[in-house]
């Protein structure tokens, strides 16, 4: 069946040929049809704890954290004021429903979405913003980026539930391996929002090798597609309703095979 997930054979060709014409360059490619993730590990060579990644992000980092850029992701800087607009609404959205703003940055890396949208950020006065992080990361984020309102934390039963009221995925439930538990954990702990930022959707749950090229760095490592259906059939199981979704760059998908990849976004309220 053909839908907005699946290309005909027409479609595919003609995107080939196109993306060879115009010499279209792309810094991320999607490859191959898992069904674990162990088999797409075994495919991979290094992975998101490849120390190149680390060392490149931490630098850009300290960059930003120095004011001679305006904030990083994946260790790529960037120097004009993009603030992104969807998640910030959803932010004052939350802030104005439950009178505070305390948010917890499941795989925030050194707080890119913070550094991002920090000038909208200090309009909410108090909050916290808590990233979830490999150890490293953990480890550099205290030593070097914390603040009265940046916290770094090793797992989430280190962040007390009753210290935050809404978990962001920023582009991180697909690498996660455990997301099931930790979505468990998030539910049963009563948590009000769960924000899923540009999550990897297709019309079938599968597994891919996801390879990432300079200039952001040379790396290969397993990712999870979701099915949409079925993923927002958890998440509604968990108890939650879709506030709302959106796709931030509707050209930002990723063709395997005749199927179209999709990085999707999710707003999630937990039902009273």
């Amino acid at each position: 069946m053909i839908n907005k997930y699946t290309l005909s054979l027409k479609e595919v060709l003609f995107k080939k040929i196109k993306k060879h014409v115009l010499r279209e360059s792309t810094w991320v490619e999607f490859t191959g049809n898992f069904d674990t993730r162990h088999e797409a590990l075994l495919a991979c060579q290094g992975g998101y704890e490849d120390n190149k990644i680390f060392d490149k992000v931490s630098k850009a980092a300290l960059t930003v954290k120095s004011g001679q850029a305006n904030y990083e992701r994946d260790g790529y800087l960037f120097y004009k004021e993009e603030i992104d607009l969807q998640l910030v609404e959803a932010f004052f959205e939350i802030y104005l429903n439950d009178k505070r703003f305390d948010l917890v940055d499941y795989g925030g890396s050194l707080g890119s979405a913070y550094f991002q949208n920090l000038k909208k950020l200090n309009f909410l006065g108090t909050y916290t913003w808590n990233v979830i992080e490999q150890k490293h990361f953990v480890d550099f984020g205290k030593d070097n980026l914390e603040n009265e309102h940046l916290k770094f934390y090793y797992q989430l039963n280190d962040v007390r539930h009753t210290k935050y009221n809404c978990v962001l995925f920023g582009a991180s439930l697909q690498y996660i391996e455990n997301y099931r538990e930790i979505l468990d954990e998030i539910a049963s702990n009563r948590i009000n929002y769960i924000i899923v930022d540009r999550l990897t959707v297709c019309d079938e749950d599968r597994y891919c090798v996801q390879r990432v090229y300079e200039p952001i760095y040379d790396a290969v490592y397993p990712v999870h597609v979701f099915s949409e259906e079925q993923f927002c059939e958890l998440l509604t199981t968990l108890g939650y309703n879709l506030e709302h979704s959106w796709i931030k760059n509707e050209r930002g998908y990723y063709v395997v095979g005749n199927k179209i990849i999709r990085e999707k976004s999710f707003f999630w309220v937990r039902n009273i």
